[in-house]
């Protein structure tokens, strides 16, 4: 993003389309990137974060109201 990658790589901004461009891919990937994360933070926290990290740890999924024989 700074001037200083043109002097390292200088074809790498045409191959973006420019700097603009560059910067706008950037936004938009950098925006994905986040919404992603946070999307499936918020579906590890909805569905039991305590229950998730154990079956993550452990193998073992607690399932409500069935007791294991």
């Amino acid at each position: 993003m700074s001037p200083n990658v043109n002097a390292a790589v200088p074809g790498l901004l045409d191959v973006f389309g420019g700097r603009q461009s560059a910067r706008t891919i950037h936004f938009l990937c950098a925006f994905g990137f986040v919404a992603f994360v946070i999307i499936h933070v918020a579906a590890v926290l909805l569905s039991g974060a305590f229950n998730n990290l154990r079956s993550m740890l452990t193998g073992r999924y607690d399932l409500k109201g069935r007791r294991e024989e």
